[in-house]
């Protein structure tokens, strides 16, 4: 197989992931959806690019065994999950349901398993254009928050006063800007490592961006992972954590009072702890989705179908028996707002554990690449893949990252943290 048909592998899972992540957002912020017996053109799109990853793969399968087996106990993951999805149709009640959610599963997990050989040979190169397109997906998102700053009218201060309601645009709801933002903004430090003032103007923008956005729990994410890059970058980790405890101790009062304003209403959760631990709804939107959502959810899959789920699109069916009742007095279907929940309902104990079991490779990956990574310039890129998966889970303990971006960002970093770390090890040959 020669170096131009490996390219094109690559290449076309590429193109795969950014004209579905574009034409997704397409329909959510700018377009109706059309839809064709009741399929819309990003699903059709999704099976003509798995049709042809799945050729390219079949295809080139002989030079792929050896780097299959290399990372064998990854493939076993991914076609175990695989074999599920087949066994549900047997099993579920809604066949077409679940063969259009399986589509959209496998296209990513295909997207996977097709890129593998590239990740492993071209490590170096892969690793590159993955970086490259986490940021042009990152830049895709906040590009619009100047303008959707400019059109709130408020100040900054003002903005913070008005919580309740979120700003958003090419992600089609708030929460899936910040978050999508906040699990990506690694890359971005990672890139701007040689500037400290244009690093220090990106930050201020992206938290006025999320400030702006609504979403508390996707600033509080970024704040960590930001902290986590830097600490974990720093060939000099004493003098910067000496200088982050300077700066709390410093402006401890107007950071804590700052964040007094925003999480007014979460303060709940402190003061009744032992309620909110034991699933009691205290008037906030995490107890909300504890005690609404996630407990119900799960209490009901356990009950029906433990094993195996409901099926790839079963979520849906499991929402409107626990659909909970919104301000405005409207029944309507639950959002799980927690992709293992959401995993869980779809495809039982045994999805959630393949599931849990690829995240636990892959984080194990990126962690071994930031702490064994010799140079800062190494460095810099295995800690900006660690600290994405961190705000990528993150995401999915406590927002919708079960849609497209979320998957998108999902092959993003498994494929990343397997390209890095193959590059590093032929660096240390």
């Amino acid at each position: 197989m020669s170096a131009r048909q490996i390219d094109f592998d690559f290449k076309f899972v590429t193109f795969a992931l950014t004209g579905n992540f574009y034409l997704a957002a397409l329909f959510l912020a700018f377009v109706e959806v059309v839809r064709f017996a009741e399929i819309d053109l990003t699903g059709y799109f999704r099976f003509l690019a798995l049709g042809i990853t799945v050729i390219l793969l079949l295809a080139h399968s002989g030079r792929y065994l050896q780097v299959f087996f290399q990372e064998r106990l990854l493939c076993c993951l991914i076609c175990s999950f695989l074999l599920l999805l087949i066994v549900q149709i047997l099993l579920v009640e809604d066949q077409f349901l679940h063969l259009q959610g399986s589509v959209q599963v496998c296209f990513y997990l295909i997207c996977v398993l097709s890129s593998l050989y590239s990740s492993y040979y071209y490590s170096t190169r892969v690793r590159d254009v993955l970086v490259n397109l986490a940021v042009v997906l990152f830049i895709s998102v906040i590009i619009f928050y100047p303008y959707l700053i400019y059109q709130t009218g408020m100040l900054p201060y003002e903005r913070i006063m008005t919580r309740g309601w979120r700003l958003h645009l090419l992600l089609g709801a708030g929460n899936e800007d910040a978050h999508f933002m906040a699990t990506l903004s690694p890359f971005i430090l990672a890139k701007l490592y040689r500037s400290k003032l244009i690093t220090g103007i990106f930050l201020a923008f992206l938290f006025l961006a999320l400030i702006y956005n609504g979403t508390l729990a996707a600033l509080l994410m970024t704040i960590i992972i930001s902290t986590l890059y830097y600490f974990m970058s720093s060939r000099k980790k004493i003098p910067m954590l000496l200088f982050m405890i300077m700066i709390l101790v410093l402006a401890g009062g107007s950071i804590l009072e700052v964040f007094s304003v925003l999480f007014e209403r979460q303060k709940v959760l402190i003061n009744y702890y032992d309620r909110f631990l034991g699933g009691e709804y205290l008037g906030e939107n995490l107890s909300g989705r504890l005690a609404l959502v996630w407990l119900p959810a799960l209490r009901y899959t356990i009950e029906n179908c433990f094993w195996t789920g409901f099926g790839s699109n079963g979520w849906p069916m499991v929402a409107n028996t626990i659909a909970v009742l919104h301000i405005e007095g409207i029944q309507q279907a639950a959002s799980p707002h927690n992709f293992f929940v959401w995993s869980f309902s779809n495809w039982g104990i045994v999805g959630l554990v393949l599931i849990i079991c690829l995240f636990y490779r892959c984080i194990r990956y990126s962690w071994h690449s930031a702490i064994t990574s010799t140079t800062f310039n190494e460095r810099r890129i295995s800690v900006a893949i660690f600290c994405s998966w961190v705000g990528f889970v993150g995401w999915c303990m406590i927002a919708n990252s079960h849609g497209p971006y979320g998957w998108t960002v999902l092959v993003l970093l498994i494929l990343l943290s397997i390209s890095n770390r193959y590059h590093l090890l032929k660096g240390t040959r």
